[in-house]
């Protein structure tokens, strides 16, 4: 005995797993969110301190001396 498979048996199949996919996607967001903030305050800090290193590495020395 077989059965077959309607559309209709694969549409709904796929809307409940549309639903699972949507609770758990709204469950993860605050934490993909912080992650995402990290890195990006990351990636400010090193430019900024590899900026900071390059400055000073070219960074003229002025002296000034009174005759």
């Amino acid at each position: 005995m077989t059965k077959t498979l309607a559309p209709s048996d694969i549409e709904s199949k796929l809307r409940e797993i549309q639903g699972e996919i949507d609770t758990v996607a709204t469950a993860a967001m605050p934490a993909a969110v912080g992650v995402g903030v990290a890195v990006v305050t990351g990636i400010a800090a090193i430019a900024y301190f590899v900026g900071q290193r390059n400055a000073k590495k070219r960074s003229t020395v002025v002296e000034v001396r009174r005759v």
